[in-house]
């Protein structure tokens, strides 16, 4: 018996209440090692230099300029509103991948030993994708999907928390949200409920989603990418470049699951990719986990180094870590970094 609006109303208000109260515990965990956020909305901005006169404040005093110079001038500032923040979510078939999954398709088989069965895996330009057992995270994620929808939650948690506006962007197997940033009461909420709602499926189209919500960024703003980036990366990166030279902070959290990073795997399987379907491929991980392991090091060498080209902050998550592990380790670099702004 199908259930009804109440039914459909209450299992949705349970979904975002539990992972509202995941997100708040990622927080408060987060918070409890540090002493301010590096992610600060309320600031200033350096807007020109004037030739000092009595009276201005020596803290302004440009000390460099005077050293060049051999004149005082006074940095001048102007008032920044409260931060405006864009999360972008990775909604694609290849982010349900989690690792050994009893439960899993009946399209995926091992050839080789009777083993439980895993997720199927996806071939790209820069790496295969694979499954098998793996530890769960404390903080109860499965998948990629999981992990990501509570980093990103956790992320709008704090953002809000300190009354700055955050708005989600969803993309992925049709199912395309947007979310205008905003700060009013209740904006959490419904924050919350477009994270809990959706589910991976669909090819990803990271850089014609990119390309589409480029032109919704009227302001200077945090933009932040969570995806597993497993397609051709150079269009990703070019928009995301794109981003940056507009003035926005931009953040990419490069969301693996650790079978990705290492390619654990013993017996001849097949490999299908999650997205494009199909019969997939059999072959011997054992004759191709050298080469595996090395072409997935490239790969993640020129997405660390375009990035840094950018100006682009990037974080490689790996799933076996809890969020709350992953986030503290950004914060802390933003930190060291004056805030990334």
């Amino acid at each position: 018996m199908p259930a009804g609006p109440d039914q459909f109303d209450r299992d949705t208000l349970a979904k975002v209440g539990r992972l509202t109260l995941r997100a708040r515990r990622v927080v408060e965990g987060v918070r409890a090692g540090t002493h301010r956020s590096p992610l600060q909305g309320a600031s200033v901005e350096f807007a020109e230099h004037k030739e000092y006169t009595p009276g201005d404040d020596l803290r302004h005093i440009d000390w460099k300029l005077l050293g060049r110079l051999d004149k005082y001038y006074i940095k001048r500032f102007e008032e920044e509103t409260n931060l405006q923040a864009h999360i972008l979510l990775d909604t694609s078939a290849s982010m349900a991948y989690g690792g050994l999954d009893p439960g899993a398709p009946s399209w995926w088989r091992r050839l080789g030993r009777r083993r439980s069965p895993g997720r199927a895996t996806r071939h790209t330009d820069s790496a295969a994708r694979g499954t098998t057992a793996t530890a769960r995270p404390e903080d109860g994620s499965t998948t990629k999907h999981d992990h990501a929808v509570l980093l990103a939650a956790s992320l709008a948690y704090l953002l809000m928390a300190q009354g700055d506006a955050v708005g989600v962007n969803t993309f992925g197997g049709g199912d395309t949200r947007f979310v205008p940033p905003r700060t009013r009461k209740g904006h959490l909420g419904v924050v919350m409920e477009v994270l809990a709602g959706i589910h991976p499926a669909g090819t990803g189209g990271i850089a014609t989603a990119l390309a589409a919500f480029a032109p919704r960024v009227t302001r200077r703003s945090l933009i932040v990418l969570i995806s597993d980036l497993l397609e051709a990366p150079e269009d990703i990166l070019e928009t995301m470049k794109t981003l940056r030279t507009r003035r926005n902070d931009v953040v990419i959290f490069h969301v693996l699951h650790p079978d990705e990073l290492s390619f654990p795997y013993d017996d001849v399987s097949r490999f299908v990719d999650p997205e494009a379907g199909g019969a997939g491929i059999v072959i011997d991980p054992r004759e191709i986990r050298e080469g595996y392991v090395q072409e997935l090091g490239r790969f993640l060498d020129l997405v660390r180094n375009r990035c840094l080209e950018a100006r682009v902050d990037y974080n490689l998550v790996d799933t076996s870590r809890p969020v709350a592990g992953a986030l503290a380790t950004f914060l802390a670099g933003r930190s060291k970094e004056g805030g990334g702004r």
